[in-house]
């Protein structure tokens, strides 16, 4: 278990590893993004977002460290981190399995949703759609191949080769949407539990509560099999086929942890925690 500490004590709001598995982002909560040289163990670039900056991942091919929030999007080119402003207007984003696919949500112009291909000299649209709903939380499935929208009341599902909507629904009450496992079920989470919620037929298929206190976190692995969750002061490692607990690993850092996500080899999983800490673990 590798544990990495920012300069701060400020809340780590999300966490990205690069196919590589030399960098790892680490944001800032709405300030900037840190990036680890995992090698080291040191931070070798800083990105100030200021006040807005709401998430970060890695694309390929390319390896393109994207990082987004109020300012737009901006790409950057390690090692040198290299700047190149990809999409000048507030959004959302969320990557794709491997870093082939961007979806951003405009918010500057009521609600669009658009997808980008990532290519190594930067982005190429393949679709947008308006959109006023249901694009608050963006997330791809496994394969790439289809594309979830929600915020706190509407869960939409795409295709991600031409943007035409499979299903919408009213999705689970007061739950974040953490992932896709396949083309019909979501990962929703909520204080304490975990659900997986099939969005055509509209209906929750399994339920895994946590231990511990406060609201769960979580990420689906690349192949879809696995879910690492995070909840009070511990890390699990589930399963999806069921859903349940595989392992169960404590925290022994100062900070309880705030967010997770899964290498793209899904061999490692990384977690930011509250006091700006990172924690970097192998998966049994």
């Amino acid at each position: 278990m590798q544990v990495l500490k920012a300069d701060h004590d400020k809340a780590i709001a999300g966490v990205a590893v690069s196919a590589c598995g030399r960098w790892l982002a680490a944001v800032k909560y709405t300030v900037a993004v840190d990036v680890f040289d995992r090698g080291t163990g040191r931070i070798a670039f800083t990105h100030e977002g200021r006040s807005g900056t709401w998430g970060a991942a890695f694309g390929d091919p390319g390896g393109w460290l994207l990082v987004w929030g109020k300012t737009g999007l901006t790409g950057y080119h390690p090692p040198d981190f290299t700047p190149v402003a990809l999409v000048a207007e507030p959004v959302e984003a969320a990557a794709a399995a491997g870093g082939r696919l961007v979806a951003l949500f405009r918010r500057a112009v009521g609600g669009e949703l658009v997808c980008w291909t990532v290519t190594a000299g930067g982005l190429r649209q393949r679709w947008a759609a308006t959109t006023k709903r249901a694009g608050g939380r963006l997330t791809f499935d496994p394969t790439g191949r289809w594309l979830a929208a929600a915020d706190w009341s509407v869960a939409m599902l795409r295709a991600a080769d031409d943007g035409r909507t499979a299903a919408t629904s009213r999705g689970p009450a007061y739950a974040d949407l953490w992932g896709l496992v396949d083309e019909r079920r979501a990962l929703f989470g909520g204080s304490k539990h975990l659900e997986l919620y099939d969005v055509p037929a509209e209906r929750t298929v399994a339920t895994l509560g946590l231990l511990g206190r406060g609201p769960v976190r979580a990420a689906v692995s690349p192949d879809g099999r696995s879910v690492a969750a995070s909840a009070f002061a511990s890390l699990y490692l589930l399963s999806v086929e069921p859903l349940a607990i595989r392992h169960r690993y404590h925290f022994h850092t100062r900070g309880k942890p705030t967010c997770v996500a899964f290498a793209p080899d899904g061999l490692t999983a990384a977690a930011g925690t509250s006091r700006g800490e990172v924690v970097v673990w192998d998966l049994d």
